[in-house]
């Protein structure tokens, strides 16, 4: 975690601070005119670390991750789950269902023509999970940095911080209170400086292609990768929601412009 410290008037106290997780560089400016520096740090430290710990948790990049464990897990093997995991499958199916399979988890496994509930089954009363195909492969990546956000807006507010910018690599951004040289937060749309919005106690979620070059997104419906320079934005009251409609809205754009 590094710091920067200001003073932006009578000894009110400003902390911008960074740190490396979920493959991307998270910054926050926090300032709080009742709080002190070291108030500002804890904040971002408690931040810094309930990201790594999801990171840990809900990563299939970690081999020892739960979600890589369960990747692995045989098919047809009930795995048990964390409440925590179980609840996120849980909502990601029903994610699945609601956006009409564009919001899947399980995209790269090529099994476009079964729901996600039919390739993942969840049992609550002994929350475990069972893969029903070898080829199923579970992703969080971008779902986890919308969860995440949710819970650092958590900590801010239990912390009584009450002005304060949080970026997840400028593509997962929220932002409470004010700026301190205005009312809300502009912030601009992922690296279109061009689509900019003036955000208070809310969520801005891009997702898309940043250039030609960048092909990272695989459409569930057709099971191709989505090429071409194009983004979308969103604008809602959670992390976690703005993750799924922001693909959920790309995804629809790509299957109009190649219908």
């Amino acid at each position: 975690m590094e710091f920067l410290d200001r003073v932006i008037r009578d000894g009110c106290p400003l902390v911008y601070a960074w740190f490396e997780a979920m493959h991307t560089r998270i910054d926050m400016v926090l300032w709080d005119e009742m709080l002190s520096e070291d108030d500002l740090h804890e904040a971002c430290e408690c931040i810094s670390q309930e990201t790594v710990r999801i990171e840990n948790m809900a990563s299939r990049f970690i081999p020892d991750s739960e979600l890589a464990l369960f990747n692995s897990c045989p098919p047809g093997l009930p795995f048990g789950l964390s409440d925590e995991m179980y609840s996120i499958l849980e909502r990601c199916i029903i994610y699945n269902s609601s956006t009409g399979g564009l919001f899947d988890i399980d995209a790269f496994s090529g099994i476009n023509d079964v729901p996600l509930d039919g390739r993942i089954l969840l049992s609550g009363d002994c929350k475990t999970a069972v893969r029903t195909d070898e080829r199923v492969m579970l992703d969080l990546s971008g779902f986890l940095k919308g969860y995440a956000l949710d819970k650092a807006a958590v900590i801010l507010r239990n912390r009584g911080v009450s002005n304060a910018l949080v970026s997840f690599g400028n593509s997962s951004v929220y932002a409470s209170g004010n700026h301190p040289g205005g009312d809300g937060w502009p912030v601009a749309a992922s690296d279109d400086i061009s689509a900019s919005y003036i955000l208070r106690d809310e969520f801005l979620t891009t997702s898309g292609n940043s250039s030609d070059r960048r092909v990272h997104i695989i459409n569930p419906v057709t099971g191709a990768f989505v090429t071409g320079k194009g983004m979308v934005s969103v604008i809602t009251s959670s992390g976690e929601e703005g993750e799924v409609r922001s693909i959920e809205a790309f995804l629809k754009n790509d299957i109009e412009t190649n219908s």
